[in-house]
């Protein structure tokens, strides 16, 4: 079974109606600040803030941060192992890097032409679950059960998938999204992560599509 292998890219697409009064699109605290977001304009649920003057041929590589998994605050059993978290968190990048390695090198040390990549996955919600055989595993070898695991105790149904570009030189925030379809689709399966995987594969194909055109 394939896990978490979704990338959770922001994506510039143009031309949308800016928010009225609806209900803020991030709500978990992950921007750090207000984002002035837009509507996209072919897909429900999703939301974007891309810079007016924010251009990809700015940049040739890429510093990716650790995956963040934020629990919703409604969730019904908050705690989960560190090293449950940073096995998921390591897969996710990887995946990441897998992606875009090959044309844009991805940095631990920011240079001059390196956007910086903030992703999550917000809103999840845990149940506890009785003390496994994973508890006494090293993590190397439990790695699968670990996966397993934590798929047996999440339910999606408020999951969103958040997303930010920065500008690694200036710190400042060029594009933001948000995407709401995953609480949208699963309403009826509170446990298929393969639709964020399927998700993120779209968002992945598109940054590195925007990446090439601005070459």
């Amino acid at each position: 079974m394939k896990f978490f292998s979704y990338v959770f890219i922001v994506v510039g697409l143009l031309g949308t109606p800016m928010l009225s009064n609806a209900v803020a699109p991030s709500q978990s605290g992950f921007f750090g600040g207000e984002v002035d977001f837009e509507k996209h304009p072919r897909r429900s649920n999703v939301y974007r803030y891309i810079k007016k003057d924010m251009d990809f041929g700015n940049y040739d590589q890429v510093k990716i941060a650790p995956v963040e998994i934020w629990l919703h605050p409604d969730s019904s059993y908050r705690g989960v192992q560190a090293n449950t978290i940073k096995a998921i968190s390591d897969q996710l990048r990887h995946i990441v890097i897998d992606a875009l390695q090959e044309d844009y090198p991805v940095v631990n040390q920011a240079g001059k032409k390196t956007i910086g990549v903030r992703l999550a996955v917000t809103g999840v919600k845990l149940h506890k679950k009785k003390r496994s055989f994973i508890s006494y595993m090293p993590i190397g070898m439990a790695m699968a059960a670990i996966q397993d695991d934590m798929l047996s105790r999440t339910t999606l149904s408020d999951a969103v998938i958040e997303a930010e570009l920065i500008d690694s030189q200036t710190g400042e925030r060029i594009a933001a999204l948000v995407d709401r379809n995953v609480a949208a689709d699963l309403r009826g399966d509170s446990h298929q992560w393969d639709e964020i995987e399927e998700a993120f594969e779209f968002y992945a194909k598109r940054f590195k599509k925007h990446l090439d055109a601005s070459r």
